[in-house]
């Protein structure tokens, strides 16, 4: 049976010393026979405890947020803590300095501690403070410092692509990998562009396909099709190989820039113009049925939007509108597409749906050139970012997670709701 000193069930049980450690407290606590309780709430305050509630802060934030940057998860992280007691009150404008000073997670440890650092502290003639910090540091820091390594792995091999050393970057990448931190699948994604760059077809599908399968609501159509080219490429000499996905490269390049038609090609500037006339008129601005769409996802909204830093604060009744217009936006993309295409109007349905608005699913269901309607959806998704950053500049550094987990969340599911109107 595992030894469990009484001072332990102060500590959560994610914040817990290991075994070892607890032994050497243990001696420590009973040589000065400090009473339990005070004890454990000095083990609870040690600077090692401290990185390891910051660490497991960090790791449920990107799991709870995977697209977010860096920068936002050190804001969530420092927000939630200023919020933990022992409360420190802070200004926006004070809390927005912090944040410009904190780069990294070892940043934001050390402002944490030194927050701490500012609490009255209890009168400790023997040091036993100082004893228990050395005994949990010798256990904690190593850790600290071999999770960072592991995101510098990363970090490094985008570097190197930036600067086309791919050789360089298919090294840190696999280390990456190896570490099995929580950027594995963008590592597998962004190995398979350095293949791809080193004419490597066989290796570039292998990763492309590692990634679909790790991250399969990203696995689209366009991404599947990608992959059995190049395994087709890997499987032909180096020059045919080549020659088959330059091919299919200016296919793509094609497809994204025009939408064919019977007898004549619709542009994206085209597109988008119609997509303006549309959002001007009274199909897409009726009250109905987006009132009980919106009255649909009134449980999904504010666990959307209150989980953003920046949107914490927001007026329900503002969340609600954004969300309504990214919506409508998407519903709209679907209604002209349509009358396009097949020449009819459809009329968007009532909830509930049926269909998955995930890209993978939302690639398949969509006639016609998927990779032309992708575009627009993107270009709408980064028009209303920078419609929402003009209205909120204050959401400045939060703003990547808002495009992802938000705008295009719900760009993308109103245009789902517009294929399932109309049948796909």
């Amino acid at each position: 049976m595992m030894f469990r000193p009484s001072w332990l069930k102060v500590i959560p049980n994610h914040l817990k010393p290991g075994r070892e450690e607890v032994e050497k407290l243990e001696q420590l606590r009973a040589q000065f026979n400090i009473p339990h309780e005070l004890f454990g709430m000095r083990v609870l305050g040690s600077p090692s405890t401290t990185i390891k509630a910051q660490r497991c802060s960090y790791d449920r934030f990107k799991k709870k947020t995977p697209r977010a940057s860096e920068k936002e998860l050190l804001r969530m992280i420092l927000e939630e803590r200023l919020q933990t007691p022992p409360v420190t009150k802070m200004s926006s404008e004070e809390i927005e300095e912090a944040i410009k000073r904190i780069n990294s997670f070892k940043d934001l440890c050390d402002y944490v501690i030194a927050l701490d650092e500012q609490e009255p502290a209890t009168p400790d003639p023997l040091e036993i403070g100082k004893r228990i910090d050395e005994i949990l540091e010798i256990a904690e820091r190593p850790e600290i410092k071999e999770e960072l390594k592991q995101k510098n792995f990363f970090d490094l091999g985008f570097q190197a692509t930036e600067n086309k050393n791919y050789k360089e970057a298919i090294k840190y990448y696999s280390k990456a990998i190896e570490d099995e931190n929580e950027l594995k699948s963008d590592a597998h994604y962004n190995l398979a562009i350095c293949f791809l760059n080193q004419k490597n077809y066989g290796l570039a599908a292998e990763h492309y396909t590692v990634f679909c399968t790790r991250e399969p609501q990203e696995a689209t159509s366009d991404l599947l099709e990608h992959i059995e080219i190049l395994r087709s490429a890997s499987m032909l000499s180096p020059e045919e190989g080549y020659k088959l996905v330059e091919e299919y490269n200016k296919k793509t390049i094609n497809q994204l820039s025009a939408l064919d038609l019977k007898d004549s090609k619709i542009s994206i500037n085209d597109f988008l113009d119609k997509l303006n006339i549309l959002l001007q008129m009274e199909i897409i601005n009726a009250k109905e049925p987006f009132d009980k769409i919106i009255k649909n996802e009134s449980a999904k909204i504010p666990l959307k939007v209150y989980s953003v830093p920046a949107l914490k604060d927001s007026d329900p009744n503002d969340a609600f509108g954004f969300c309504d217009a990214f919506i409508r936006y998407g519903a709209a993309v679907s209604i002209i597409l349509f009358d396009i295409l097949e020449k009819r109007r459809i009329t968007i349905k009532d909830p509930p749906y049926e269909k998955s608005y995930s890209k993978s699913e939302v690639s398949k269901r969509c006639p016609g050139n998927w990779l032309f309607i992708k575009t627009i959806l993107d270009t709408v998704v980064e028009i209303q970012a920078q419609n929402f950053l003009a209205k909120k500049p204050w959401v400045g550094d939060c703003m990547d997670l808002i495009k992802e987990s938000i705008i295009r969340e719900f760009v993308y599911e109103g245009f789902s709701i517009g294929l399932e109107s109309g049948g796909y």
